[in-house]
């Protein structure tokens, strides 16, 4: 036997390890017709953990929800890749809502409203959340389109450069044999000049 240690009145069972948790589980599942008290005994002798009845009680529903909503997620997950099978024409979506629905159907058969609405929450954050990965996807996706126009209408504006450079290159070139040009007289060097600048 242990010496128990003392936890905080408003110490909460739930926050304990997942070993000690499975203990006190363990306990009530060897024997049906053992009480909450036998539990907070059993808690401080061979656990170490000061507890109350009424913290035991509030420990055991919740955790037998969260053991339904386990197994439920199991039998929908074992459910979905049964449907995967090859020789199956289903769509991702309806896959999904089928585990969904086996999802819903076992973990309210508790009877408890609370572990309804738990099960339907996780299911809607994981719909949410399939709708704002899609929508960001949606958004990366223009992104990178507008992205694409720019860079090719950077491309564009590039080349127009590039061909006006070109283009000044090959006149500051003519001019400059022309200017040098000592078979040209000045009438003919500006009657070239104008021709080649426009004026």
């Amino acid at each position: 036997m242990q010496t128990p240690r003392k936890v905080h009145p408003a110490a909460k069972l739930k926050t304990l390890s997942a070993e000690l948790q499975e203990a006190l589980w363990a306990f009530f599942a060897e024997d049906p017709k053992r009480t909450l008290a036998d539990a907070v005994t059993h808690a401080a002798d061979e656990l170490g953990i000061i507890t109350s009845s009424q913290r035991m009680s509030e420990w055991r529903g919740w955790y037998a929800r969260n053991l339904a909503i386990d197994e439920a997620e199991s039998d929908a997950g074992e459910l979905e890749a049964r449907l995967r099978k090859p020789g199956l024409s289903l769509t991702p979506d309806t896959i999904s809502a089928l585990g969904n629905a086996v999802f819903l159907n076992k973990a309210s058969k508790t009877g408890d409203a609370e572990t309804f609405v738990r099960v339907a929450a996780i299911i809607q954050r994981a719909q949410e959340l399939k709708a704002s990965q899609e929508g960001h996807a949606d958004k990366m996706q223009l992104a990178h389109g507008q992205l694409d126009l720019r860079r090719k209408d950077l491309e564009r504006k590039m080349k127009e450069l590039e061909m006006k450079l070109k283009t000044f290159e090959e006149r500051e070139a003519a001019t400059k044999s022309d200017l040098t040009n000592p078979e040209l007289n000045e009438d003919q060097r500006a009657s070239r000049m104008r021709a080649r600048f426009g004026v």
